[in-house]
């Protein structure tokens, strides 16, 4: 493997290097999270490692000792310029040679890339900062070009391509070469700078754009745009872009591991802005700017000195005169990774503003951690389902000081959802309220939260009443479990108090719904489960990660019984099949082998069980969500009622698809049945489901409103 290869991922800079290189084309640019990284065909690989030898992150040295300079430049140089125009001053000095000037420059389009002059008349196209990485393309192979020539090149790049072109040149005459760098913290990718400006301006209405404009003053970070028709726009106010890349939003993951962060640069000259000089000396900051000049070879002390009769004002100052840190590239902001997220949904400065804030759209509020494959991937559908409506989801579940700790614990074999999209451990309810400031709106998920049995265990805090009343609260199918509602008179008000918070309030049973309005005097609706509304493909995603051979019967018992085994073992033997059997995962084996005498497999993880589901030609179960995703994947199946744990789930969902009498209380009855019960078909059951996903769908569209 090949070293550039090793650091694509997390030091790779983009500085095009081995691209120029490479003898016989096998090196490409891609994009990588919107950054240029290399990509080797190695088909046409011939191994002769001049991509590893020139690759700067491999050949870092220490050189010249610099020194430091404040300059301005003329007035006009400084009005065209972003800082002091110290470059446009030695860029003339350059031209004037008959030399070539390499720099950055805005395509028409707006992108960035490099180009080389040959003339005063169009250095305004490589003045002032662009504030993205440039695309190099051939350039260095163009300098090698000029220099065979005779030309003299003053070249201009961050720190990492001039490091890039002094190790490309290798040992070529460095005579009549000036490699000139400037202060970086960081390059964004360009797709973030179009962005910004395509929500600001319009990209089919802009001219020009000037990310440094001084019309209110070198300070103040203002930026000016000419429009095609002519008209001038001048902002004086922090802009979305700048308010995202001053805090370290669109750092690649490279520049905060820089190699030439401080002074290690590999350049002759550094420019950039003398920011603060005013605190040693007021008199170099008239509000027009000031450039920071540091020599690092003899070469750009020479230039410096040569040009200095040219500068309006120039002056050896000391090195701790440089604002502390401003030499160092910046760091991420722990938003980074949540912007990449929000970048694909959300408008460009809304995604900048949610990601410094730690704004979510949804606070999706569940027992995320409940030791359940049901309920775990009912939070899975629901957290689905709502980033595929556009929306960003911050999961919050219950306070340590409930019975039922959280944990991070999640049985998931790959954690399905960021760690910026799950919420801190709060100690108590009270200590939550601080995720008013977090959230737009909070949903309520699925399954048994509003059984008492359940919720007492978790402090009620699905409740919310730790959420203010500026915030809707709504519920998604969640479900009381049994026919009545449970617990004291005391806390049943209490609930009922709660609820009538809701903006909006949905219920998994039709009895549900009933005990709602009878109970609580509370409307309500009845919505199939979340699981149904989440695009099947998320399911089958994450269950093909385990490979398991197809054709058997599979039965998932909650409650295993020596009857229950005789049943699946019935129907295991009628088709020649091998049966498999999985039980809940807080039993343990002991356990389970008391209860029945069948051989059964434990310690699943989620994405295992449904592969299990998934690959089954049948499937036997006393669970609600092992019936739900026996439909999902189009399974013939069976449910043996678990009155225990309660019926009315099981008799909604299949009155609504009309499979009741897949539905069997008498286990003896279910036995005699089993060998000739009919086909389910899914054709008709697959009508019945889509009404019923977009009635969820839209309900959840209609009340989320954000």
């Amino acid at each position: 493997m090949k070293k550039i290869s090793k650091i694509r991922d997390s030091l790779c800079t983009g500085c095009c290097a081995c691209y120029n290189v490479c003898p016989v084309g096998a090196i490409s640019m891609v994009l990588k999270d919107g950054f240029e990284v290399p990509s080797i065909d190695e088909s046409k690989c011939i191994n002769c490692e001049k991509c590893d030898n020139v690759c700067p992150i491999y050949n870092c040295t220490e050189k010249y000792k610099p020194r430091c300079y404040a300059a301005w430049g003329t007035n006009e140089e400084r009005l065209e310029c972003s800082s002091g125009g110290a470059f446009a001053v030695i860029a003339k000095y350059v031209l004037e040679k008959e030399g070539i000037v390499f720099g950055a420059s805005w395509t028409d389009d707006f992108y960035v890339k490099h180009i080389w002059i040959d003339s005063k008349e169009n250095l305004w196209k490589l003045c002032r900062s662009k504030y993205a990485q440039s695309y190099i393309g051939n350039s260095y192979k163009k300098v090698k070009e000029f220099l065979s020539l005779g030309k003299y090149v003053m070249f201009v790049g961050t720190p990492c391509q001039i490091a890039a072109l002094d190790s490309f040149l290798g040992d070529a005459d460095r005579s009549r070469i000036l490699l000139v760098d400037f202060i970086c913290y960081y390059n964004p990718p360009i797709d973030y700078v179009r962005a910004y400006l395509d929500e600001q301006y319009g990209l089919d209405k802009l001219k020009e754009f000037h990310f440094r404009d001084k019309v209110n003053g070198w300070i103040c970070h203002g930026t000016g745009a000419v429009l095609s028709d002519g008209t001038e726009v001048h902002e004086n106010r922090i802009s979305s872009f700048f308010n995202g890349y001053f805090n370290g939003l669109f750092c690649r993951d490279a520049c905060t591991k820089c190699t030439y962060s401080g002074q290690n640069h590999y350049s002759d000259i550094t420019l950039g802005d003398f920011w603060k000089i005013e605190d040693h000396d007021p008199s170099w900051n008239d509000g027009r700017g000031t450039s920071m000049i540091i020599s690092r070879s003899t070469k750009g002390e020479r230039i410096i000195q040569t040009t200095s009769r040219v500068f309006s004002r120039i002056e050896n100052v000391p090195l701790e005169w440089i604002r502390a840190g401003q030499t160092n590239c910046k760091k991420s902001h722990l938003g980074h990774q949540y912007f990449k997220d929000l970048y694909k949904q959300k408008s460009f400065s809304e995604a900048v503003d949610m990601a410094l804030k730690g704004k979510h759209d949804i606070g999706l509020v569940c027992v995320q951690n409940y030791v359940n494959y049901g309920s775990a991937l009912t939070n899975y559908a629901l957290y689905n389902v709502l980033k595929d409506f556009g929306f960003s989801v911050l999961i919050i579940t219950q306070p340590i000081s409930s019975e039922i700790k959280p944990s991070k614990w999640h049985n998931f074999a790959t954690i399905p959802w960021k760690s910026y999209e799950v919420a801190s451990s709060y100690e108590t309810q009270e200590n939550m309220r601080c995720l008013n400031n977090s959230c737009k709106v909070f949903l309520l998920g699925s399954d048994q939260l509003f059984n008492y049995e359940i919720y007492r265990r978790i402090d009620g805090f699905i409740k919310m009443d730790w959420v203010d009343d500026a915030h809707d609260k709504l519920c998604y199918a969640t479900s009381f479990g049994v026919d009545k509602i449970l617990g004291p008179s005391d806390e049943q008000e209490k609930m009922k108090q709660s609820l009538s918070r809701f903006k909006a309030i949905s219920i998994r049973e039709e009895s549900g719904v009933k005990l709602l309005k009878e109970k609580f005097s509370l409307e309500g609706i009845q919505l199939i489960d979340p699981v149904f509304l989440c695009n099947p493909k998320h399911f089958y995603d994450i269950s093909e990660k385990f490979s398991i051979q197809c054709g058997y019967v599979f039965a998932y018992i909650l409650d295993p019984t020596v009857e229950k085994a005789e049943t699946v073992k019935c129907l295991a033997e009628h088709g020649s099949k091998k049966c498999i059997a999985i039980a809940d995962r807080w039993m343990s084996e002991e356990l389970i082998n008391n209860c029945w005498h069948m051989e059964t497999i434990v310690g699943q993880k989620n994405e295992e069980w449904l592969a299990y589901i998934r690959n089954s030609d049948y499937v036997v179960t006393d669970s609600f969500h092992g019936m739900c995703f026996a439909i999902i994947f189009h399974k013939q199946f069976v449910v043996i009622n678990n009155k225990k744990r309660g019926s009315t789930r099981f008799e909604s969902l299949l009155k609504t698809l009309e499979l009741s009498d897949r539905l069997y209380d008498d286990i003896a009855m279910l036995k005699t049945d089993i060998i000739s019960m009919p086909v389910i078909d899914y054709n008709r059951v697959d009508v019945i489901l889509a009404k019923e996903i977009k009635k969820g769908q839209n309900w959840l569209k209609e009340n989320l409103c954000i």
